[in-house]
């Protein structure tokens, strides 16, 4: 009895698991359509035909000199476009195979840079597309079609680690389109600032990261070991010629380190030290040619956990607003000036673009909403605090997509954009008293 009271309790957590995955899925008025090209299948709801032609056209034309330095070339597989989410993201799964981009255009310059959104989701994932198929050989395919997709990606990962994945199609994207996150000076700014401030970590601690000390994800990492091991060799391939070794006997231990070593001669270890050190030269000498202007601290962080003040803007009482992140806080807005920081306000979850508008006693931002049925579905919405009456508004419509706002001299008007769910774009200005609509700019 007790055995099949546990066995129904396991049965009902299954199905309630389950049920919660069935919620995250787009609403029922929605009519797809799709393109078919000869190597992928482009899914989007009725509306988006222009753009899905678009990257559909885009994904054929780099098809094959994406994959060139990999070795292989994919064969078909279906692209779905998600325009109901306010979120800008994109990925690859196995489970079904597919990848899917979020279709709301990222207004943060510092990761989006001059690209079009579209374009760089296209030569970014598709790359992981490609890796996927360069990781489908030797045991690691007797695995995929013996245990099946699950078990294949996670012996994928485990053979090759993640700033390889990552870095590999940041690499690709920054060769692939005008910008890219690798000609963005802001991407490396906190590994560049570790090395010039003499903190050299580890490999180890630098990939695994830390509760101590602020260390930059596996993209940065990634994107400078993959482009130092090119330079350093002169051959594109080298990165084929590992992950080969490593994702054809992916059950060995340190198998990616050895294959490094067979090609190279050098352990990961060695290539993350090597890779260091040249940096560290190339910016303590660009470094050594500027003369640096002088400046005043107005706020010295006394906390022991490393902590970030974001976006700083003059009030016009003397006084400094900045957005407040780190390890031991969540996102909030403080005031800084003469002793600790001042906590004025705790957004949502805020939709960074690189930027913090405040002035006349009021702070703007975007703040992310989410619809309680459709959960793919997401709202971008712009809120502005009034600091000295200690109230927060929603201007425009609170199931919107507006992004990026920016508040007049005077306080009395926001500007923002807008973009649609057919990826139009427009600036618009709103009144911040009524939150009414005064003009739209189309592009």
């Amino acid at each position: 009895m007790k055995a099949l009271l546990t066995g129904v309790i396991v049965s009902c957590l299954a199905i309630g698991a389950a049920a919660q995955s069935v919620l995250e899925n787009n609403p029922t008025f929605l009519k797809w359509n799709q393109i078919k090209t000869p190597h992928f299948r482009v899914l989007f709801p009725k509306g988006f035909e222009g753009q899905a032609q678009r990257v559909a056209n885009t994904l054929e034309h780099i098809h094959e000199p994406e994959a060139r330095t990999m070795g292989e070339t994919p064969g078909k597989i279906s692209i779905i476009l998600q325009n109901q989410s306010s979120q800008s993201n994109g990925f690859v799964s196995y489970l079904p195979r597919r990848s899917e981009f979020y279709t709301m255009p990222a207004q943060d310059y510092n990761f989006l840079g001059t690209n079009d959104w579209l374009d760089m989701l296209a030569s970014h994932e598709y790359r992981h597309v490609v890796q996927y198929k360069q990781a489908t050989r030797g045991l690691n395919k007797f695995i995929y079609f013996l245990f099946g997709g699950t078990t294949f990606v996670g012996m994928s990962h485990i053979a090759a680690p993640q700033w390889l994945w990552e870095g590999d199609a940041v690499a690709t994207e920054t060769a692939f389109t005008p910008s890219g996150r690798g000609k963005i000076p802001r991407f490396d700014l906190l590994f560049r600032t570790n090395l010039l401030e003499g903190r050299t970590f580890n490999y180890h601690k630098q990939y695994l990261r830390s509760y101590k000390h602020n260390i930059p994800d596996h993209y940065v990492l990634g994107y400078h070991m993959v482009s130092y091991l090119r330079r350093k060799t002169g051959d594109p391939e080298i990165w084929n010629k590992v992950t080969n070794r490593a994702w054809g006997m992916p059950i060995m231990p340190f198998t990616f380190s050895n294959a490094l070593h067979r090609e190279t001669g050098r352990y990961v270890t060695g290539v993350f030290n090597d890779m260091a050190a040249e940096l560290k030269q190339e910016w303590q000498a660009e470094i050594d040619k500027l003369q640096l202007t002088s400046f005043e601290t107005i706020s010295a962080n006394r906390s022991k956990a490393y902590t970030d003040f974001k976006y700083p803007q003059p009030l016009g009482d003397g006084s400094v607003i900045a957005m407040k992140e780190g390890i031991g806080d969540i996102e909030q807005f403080v005031l800084l000036g003469k002793g600790s920081p001042k906590r004025v306000f705790v957004p949502g979850y805020v939709n960074d673009a690189g930027m913090l508008s405040a002035t006349a006693g009021k702070i703007a931002w975007a703040e992310y909403g989410f619809d309680p049925r459709w959960r793919v579905k997401t709202f971008s919405r712009i809120k502005v605090y009034d600091v000295s009456a200690g109230l927060m508004s929603i201007i425009g419509s609170a199931q919107g997509r507006l992004s990026a706002p920016a508040l007049s001299p005077d306080g009395q008007t926001v500007v923002a954009i807008r973009s649609s769910h057919e990826y139009q774009h427009e600036v618009v200005l709103l009144d911040v008293a009524t939150a009414r609509e005064l003009k739209a700019f189309p592009n």
